[in-house]
Order: structure tokens, then sequence, then C-alpha cells
């Protein structure tokens, strides 16, 4: 089959509106003329970041069948469920990954009682230089992790899921963009790179005190924060934490929280919906003296009746930092907000990126 009448980059204008992610339309182009078929296959195997198991074993069957497909893959998100037909995948993704000689972002998500991790055989093959890692799997046996990220010098975007780092030499990421780890680890990797967004993971460092209903960071943990606190990166504009960070902040003084000296853009996750009228939960703000964006992320959805009592604590919330200017808080679902501007409720609630790194 053949387009007379239209020029190839028309015919690429077409490909540019489909989405990756329309994999079906792309596989039939690949059936049709060789120009609309070698288009049509670059972007059908630029990215794969489908959960499904058995999707993935297709796509990493195709590979393995035919090798030179390995060179086209550039972003690769192992999947969160098993493959439901016959064949190991966890074998599979040892064999191809290592082809994946262009491959450029790799990201290994959280999961129980899956085995989802490249095999360590395979780790020793990737000849591969990434520029995003995210390792979320903080169940996966780190000997595999730590070889792994030691091979990875080019790293622009990383997301550490383990509390403990390799040995590594001394500023072993200098092109390093975005970072998101424990106190530890980011102790152990920041030295002087320019850095703009930080993702801490604080809860999991921290123990439940039931009796005074609030997280207590052992002395391990406080000296470890307050040598993070000491350090100042004038580049650093966004930060994220993975729960409500007044457990910790509230020990220390403005002037004792250097590293938050500069943030403009703040996210808080996991936030319970009850507190957010609660100002001692907010206080926190005042020591985010660059502070223009708060984006409160719940894990649980407002309810319609919690809906017109936001009104009072938002301007609390506002209250707490006189720079504030945008607030933004989860609205029935992980992606849609309700925005305020400066106090002001926006007519239209507004959908955001699950991204963690907020771009």
């Amino acid at each position: 089959m053949t387009f007379p009448f239209l020029p190839p980059e028309h015919l690429l204008v077409i490909l540019e509106n489909l989405s990756e992610l329309d994999r079906t339309t792309l596989h039939a182009l690949t059936l049709t003329c060789k120009y609309l078929n070698d288009e049509a296959t670059s972007r059908l195997y630029h990215s794969m970041t489908d959960t499904d198991g058995t999707r993935h074993y297709r796509f990493l069957l195709r590979i393995w069948k035919t090798p030179r497909l390995a060179k086209l893959v550039y972003i690769y998100r192992l999947p969160t469920t098993q493959n439901t037909q016959r064949g190991n995948l966890s074998q599979l993704i040892g064999r191809c990954v290592p082809r994946m000689v262009n491959l450029k972002e790799l990201m290994i998500p959280s999961i129980r009682n899956l085995n989802p991790n490249p095999p360590r055989a395979s780790i020793g093959l990737c000849s591969f230089h990434l520029v995003r890692l995210e390792w979320i799997n903080g169940f996966s046996a780190f000997q595999d992790a730590k070889l792994f990220l030691a091979s990875q010098p080019d790293l622009v975007h990383l997301y550490w899921g383990f509390n403990i780092l390799p040995n590594l030499p001394h500023n072993p990421f200098p092109k390093l963009n975005t970072l998101g780890a424990y106190t530890r680890v980011a102790n152990a990797i920041l030295t002087s790179q320019p850095i703009t967004a930080f993702h801490w993971l604080i809860c999991q460092e921290t123990y439940f005190n039931r009796t005074q209903e609030e997280r207590i960071f052992g002395q391990q943990q406080l000296g470890e924060v307050a040598a993070l606190f000491q350090r100042e990166f004038p580049s650093l504009k966004c930060l994220s934490v993975d729960c409500n960070p007044t457990c910790v902040l509230k020990l220390f003084r403005e002037d004792e929280i250097k590293f938050f000296w500069h943030v403009d853009t703040l996210r808080v996750t996991e936030t319970p919906e009850e507190k957010l009228g609660d100002m001692s939960f907010y206080g926190f703000l005042s020591k985010f003296p660059c502070l223009q964006r708060l984006i409160i992320t719940s894990g649980n959805t407002l309810a319609k009746e919690q809906h017109d009592d936001l009104d009072n604590a938002v301007l609390q919330i506002f209250g707490a930092n006189s720079n504030l200017k945008l607030l933004d808080i989860s609205w029935g679902n992980l992606r849609v907000f309700k925005r305020w501007v400066e106090g002001v409720p926006h007519s239209q609630p507004i959908e955001l990126s699950e991204n963690w790194l907020m771009y």
C-alpha cells in the first residue's frame, strides 16, 4: 500500500498525533507501507510503561525474536503484575533489558509478592547509560540494586527506594538534577550538584508513638536530618515529602534549616484531611521563606460535606506563610485538585501530574 498524494512530512504529522500508549493503532500502521512501518515501529518500541505483565511478556518476546527492535527502546518500566501466559517473564526481562543499548529511563516499581527485578546475572551485561533511574522497590535484593546503581554515573534523575547506599566515589552523579531518597542517602549523594527537585522519604524513618499520637525520630535519624538541613542548595526549588513533616521540622529553628531556604514549591503527601484546619499541623510553613505554592495530596478523597468547611482552614494556611500564592488540595481522586489563589478558590478543579518530581 502506498500514499502517492501524501508527502512523508504530512504522514509524520499524523504519527505525531498518535500517543505511544495507543499501541493497537501503532501496530496496525506497521502493517501498511514501508514508510509507516518504520515510523510506527520506532514509536511502538520507544516506550513500554504498561503495568500488565502479559503485555510486557509479548513485547519482550518480540524483542527476543527480533533483536534489532531492542535498540528502539528508550523508556522501560517493569510491570506490576505477573504474566498470565506460559513463559518466565523475569527471565525474559533479564535477557532483553541488556539488549536495550539505547535505554535512557528505567523504572522498577514497588511490588510485593512479585519478583520484578532484573536477574543479577543480567545486571553486569547492561551497557546503556541511563538518564533516569527509579528503583522504588524496597523489597528487592539490595545487592542487585547497588551493583546496578554503581554502573550509572550519568544519571540526571534518581529515585532510590532504599535507606542504605552502596560505596560510591565522591560526587558519583555530577549531572544529577532531581533526587528522591531517604535522609542518609541524600547526605551521601548530594555534594555540589545543582539539584532543582528533591523527594524526601521520611515516613519510614520514624516510628509512631501512640501515647502522644505523633511520629518520632530516633537520635541517629535526627543527627542525619540536622546534617542535611545545614546544607544550602540555592538551586533547590521543588520539595516533595511522603508525609507531613511537622514531626521533624518542629524540632529545628528556621535558621537551622538552610536546605529549604530557596524552596518555592512544596508537595506534602498522605495528609489526613481532618487536620487541614489544625494550624499546629501547618506551622512548619513558616520555615519555608520562599514558599509560593503548596500541594496537599491525600490517600483519601474529601467527602462532599467537607468541601464547604475548607475555606476557613485554607485562609489559616495562607496566613501561616505570607509568600504563599497557590494552594492545591486533592479533590475527588489523586490527580484532581481544588485550587486556591491567595485564599480565593478557583472556579474549576485542575488536574496535576502524579510524578514525584513535579514536572
